[in-house]
C-alpha cells in the first residue's frame, strides 16, 4: 500500500510540493544568509582590529611628527646656532621659554652642545632625569631628526649620572603613585654650522604616562573601542571607562597578551575588558634599538559585532515567513487554474486507454485554458491518433521479428556448435603437444644422463689419465649436458603444473631455515661473484601451511634469476614478514634490471626480459613462469618492480594457510 499522500487529489499534492520547495528554498537562503554573516563577522572584527591599530599607531607619533618639524625648523635658525656656539644661557632659556608657551602639550625641551652636554632644559621645582646620550650616537649630519620610544624605569628617574643621563627632565607631577616607570616619545634633531658640522642637538618629548590626547583623539575617529598603552605589564594610559573603583590605569595587563608581545609578536585574541567579551590586538612598542618597551593594544566589544548579525537574522526570518505566505496564496490561486484541464486531459487519456472512444474522434475546446495546456491537449491527441497507427504497425514489426529471432537462434546454435568443435580440437592439440614434449624429455634425458655419467667418468680420470684438452672438453661436455638437462627438467615441471599433476603436498615448516638452505644451494656462485647477501626475516613469522618442496623450488629460481643478472660485487637481500593472513617474501638485487614493457613478459614461458638469440644471459625462461604457477597454485601472487641499471626486486605474497581443508602432509 501507498502511503495515503498519494491517494489525494492532484491539487492537495500540487499544493503540499509547493510549500515544501518553498520552505526548503527559504531555509536554504536562510542558513546562506547566516553563513555569509558569520563570515562577514570575521571579516569585519579582522578589518576593524587593523584600521583601529593603524589609527592607534597614527594617533601615537602624530605628535612627535608634529614636534619634529618644529625642531628641523628650529635648528636651521641663526640666533640659535649662534647662541649654542656661545654658549648664550640666556638666550637659550628664553627659546625654551617661549616654545613652553606656544606648544604647552610638549612635556619637556633641551638644547646639548655637540658632546651631548646640557646647555639649556626645562625648569621645574621637580624633576626626573631620563636616558639621551645613546640617542645621540645615531644621530649624522645627514640625519635630518630622530623619533624614538624610550622606557624610563624607576632606577634611573632616582639617579643621577652625569655620565649616562643628561639634564632633560620630566615633572614628578605627570607620573602616577601607583607606577613609577615612565615611557616618553622623544624627538632629537641635530644643529648643524656653516660647513655642515654638528655644533649641538635640539630635542623635545611627551609623557605617555596617564596621556590624555592620544585616547581622546583615538576614540574620535574609532568610537566604542579600546585603546591602551602599556609597559611592563601595567596600562599607563587608556580609553577605558568604568562605573565601579576600578580603574584600568595602573592595573595589570593580561599574561598571555604580555608574553607575546614581549616576545616582539603581534598579539590576537578575545578577553574581557569592563566585563565585556572582547576582540583584541595588540603591538609591541619598541625603542631606536628594537628592544621591546611597551604594548600598544586595541580592542573592540564582541556584541558590537554580533548585534548586526542578530537583526540581520531576524529581519530576514521575519521577511522570509511573509514571503512564504504570499507564495502559499498564490500558489493555491495557480493551482485552480492549472490543474482544471490538467483533470480533462486526464478523463481522455482514461477513456482512450480503455478505448472508449476512439482518438480520431477526440476534441479540445477551452477558451480559458492557458496556452501551454491547449497546445499540450492537442499534442496527447496527436499522440493517441499514432499511437493507434504505431500499434498496427508494431503488430506486423513483432511478427518480423519473431521470424527473425527463429532464424538467428539457429544461426547462433550452428556457430556454438562450431566453436565447441574447435576448442576441442585446441585442447585435443593442446594435449598432444604436452605428450609430446614430455614423452621427449624423457627420451632425452635418460640418453642425456648417461652422456653425464660417463663424461664425469672421463673427468674424474676412472677409465684412465687424460691431458689438459681432453679434460678441458669434458668440462665443456658436463657443463652443456648440465645445462641441457635443468632446461629439460623445467618442462617437465612446466607440464606437470599445466596438466595439473603437480599436486601440493602441505605441511608446517619453518620459513627462515628455508630461506637460508636455499642460499647455501648457491654459495659457491656467490663466492665466484663476490655478493653481498643480507637476510632480514621478521620475528616470531609464524609457520606456513605449504608445500615446502615447491617453495623451495620458486626460492631457487629467484635467488638464481637474481645471482644471474647481478654483475661482479653486487648484493642481494631476501627478506620475510607477515602481512595479516599472509606472508611477503622478497628477493631484491642490484643487477642490470627490467624495462618496463618486460615486466608481466618475463613470466611467460620460454621468455626473457632480452629475446635475442644473441642475448648475453643464457636460459630456458622457464624459471619465472615455473616459479609464477606454482605461487599461483598455493593460492598466492607473485610481481616485480624494477629499473634499468639499478635492479630488480620480486615480490611473493602467499596465505599462511592457502587450502585449509587439506589436511597434513597433502593426504
Amino acid at each position: 500500500m501507498k502511503p495515503n499522500f498519494f491517494h489525494k487529489n492532484l491539487k492537495y499534492q500540487f499544493l503540499c510540493v509547493s510549500i515544501l520547495v518553498i520552505f526548503l528554498s527559504t531555509a536554504f537562503f536562510v542558513l546562506s544568509f547566516y553563513f555569509v554573516i558569520s563570515k562577514v563577522e570575521i571579516s569585519s572584527a579582522t578589518r576593524l582590529l587593523d584600521t583601529a591599530l593603524k589609527t592607534a599607531w597614527a594617533e601615537f607619533y602624530n605628535d612627535p611628527k608634529q614636534l619634529q618639524g618644529i625642531l628641523v625648523e628650529a635648528s636651521q635658525r641663526t640666533e640659535i646656532k649662534d647662541a649654542i656656539t656661545e654658549s648664550g644661557q640666556e638666550k637659550l632659556h628664553s627659546t625654551i621659554t617661549n616654545w613652553q608657551e606656544a606648544y604647552p602639550h610638549v612635556n619637556f625641551w633641551t638644547i646639548l652642545d655637540a658632546q651631548g652636554k646640557v646647555l639649556c632644559n626645562t625648569n621645574s621645582s621637580h624633576y626626573q632625569k631620563w636616558h639621551l646620550h645613546y640617542l645621540l650616537e645615531k644621530l649624522t649630519e645627514t640625519s635630518p631628526a630622530l623619533i624614538s620610544t624610550e622606557l624610563v624605569p624607576a632606577s634611573v628617574l632616582k639617579e643621577e649620572n652625569p655620565h649616562l643621563f643628561c639634564e632633560a627632565e620630566i615633572p614628578v607631577q605627570n607620573l602616577q603613585n601607583n607606577f613609577t616607570d615612565a615611557l616618553i616619545n622623544v624627538v632629537v634633531t641635530p644643529v648643524l654650522d656653516k660647513e655642515h658640522k654638528i655644533i649641538g642637538y635640539l630635542s623635545g618629548g611627551f609623557l605617555l604616562n596617564d596621556n590624555t590626547l592620544i585616547p581622546e583623539n583615538y576614540t574620535k575617529k574609532i568610537p566604542h573601542t579600546y585603546l591602551s598603552i602599556g609597559v611592563k605589564g601595567i596600562r599607563i594610559t587608556s580609553n577605558i571607562k568604568t562605573t565601579d573603583l576600578y580603574r584600568p590605569i595602573g592595573s595589570l595587563q593580561e599574561t598571555e597578551l604580555i608574553e607575546h608581545t614581549s616576545r616582539g609578536e603581534q598579539y590576537r585574541g578575545v578577553m574581557y575588558v569592563n566585563g565585556k567579551k572582547s576582540l583584541i590586538a595588540s603591538d609591541p612598542i619598541k625603542n631606536c634599538t628594537g628592544e621591546v618597551i611597551g604594548k600598544l593594544g586595541v580592542g573592540a566589544p564582541v556584541d558590537l559585532l554580533t548585534n548586526f548579525k542578530r537583526n540581520g537574522i531576524k529581519a530576514f526570518l521575519l521577511l522570509a515567513f511573509v514571503i512564504l505566505c504570499i507564495a502559499t496564496f498564490f500558489t493555491n490561486k495557480l493551482s485552480s487554474i492549472t490543474l482544471k484541464p490538467i483533470y480533462q486531459l486526464k478523463k481522455i487519456a482514461h477513456d482512450v486507454t480503455n478505448e472508449v472512444v476512439v482518438p480520431e474522434k477526440i476534441t479540445w475546446s477551452n477558451e480559458k485554458t492557458p496556452t501551454e495546456i491547449s497546445e499540450l491537449a492537442y499534442t496527447i491527441i496527436s499522440m493517441a491518433q499514432a499511437l493507434k497507427q504505431k500499434e498496427s504497425e508494431a503488430q506486423t514489426y513483432a511478427q518480423e521479428l519473431s521470424d527473425e529471432k527463429a532464424k538467428l537462434e539457429i544461426k547462433v546454435q550452428e556457430r556454438t556448435h562450431e566453436l565447441a568443435h574447435t576448442v576441442a580440437e585446441l585442447e585435443t592439440a593442446n594435449q598432444y603437444k604436452s605428450q609430446f614434449l614430455a614423452n621427449m624429455s624423457h627420451e632425452l634425458r635418460t640418453p642425456l644422463i648417461s652422456i653425464i655419467g660417463f663424461a664425469q667418468l672421463l673427468a674424474d680420470e676412472v677409465a684412465g689419465k687424460i691431458n689438459t684438452s681432453q679434460r678441458r672438453y669434458t668440462k665443456f661436455i658436463l657443463s652443456s649436458a648440465n645445462q641441457l638437462l635443468e632446461m629439460i627438467n623445467d618442462i617437465l615441471d612446466l607440464i606437470k603444473v599445466e596438466q595439473n599433476k603437480d599436486k601440493l603436498r602441505l605441511d608446517y615448516f619453518p620459513l627462515p631455515k628455508l630461506i637460508k638452505h636455499s642460499l647455501c644451494l648457491f654459495e659457491g656462485e656467490l663466492k665466484k661473484k663476490d655478493l653481498q647477501v643480507s637476510i632480514d626475516v621478521e620475528a616470531d613469522l609464524p609457520q606456513p601451511f605449504w608445500d615446502m618442496k615447491k617453495i623451495k623450488q620458486v626460492l631457487a629460481n629467484l635467488l638464481s634469476n637474481a645471482i644471474k643478472f647481478t654483475p661482479q660485487n653486487g648484493a642481494i637481500n631476501v627478506a620475510a614478514a607477515q602481512q595479516q593472513d599472509k606472508i611477503l617474501i622478497k628477493v631484491q638485487d642490484t643487477g642490470i634490471g627490467i624495462k618496463p614493457e618486460n615486466h608481466q613478459r618475463v613470466f611467460l614461458a620460454f621468455e626473457q626480459a632480452e629475446s635475442s638469440y644473441t642475448r648475453q644471459f643464457q636460459g630456458t625462461g622457464l624459471g619465472l613462469s615455473i616459479s609464477k604457477k606454482l605461487v599461483e597454485l598455493h593460492g598466492g601472487q607473485i610481481w616485480l618492480e624494477s629499473e634499468v641499471d639499478k635492479g630488480t626486486t620480486l615480490y611473493v605474497l602467499i596465505p599462511i594457510m592457502p587450502i585449509p581443508h587439506i589436511k597434513k602432509g597433502g593426504k
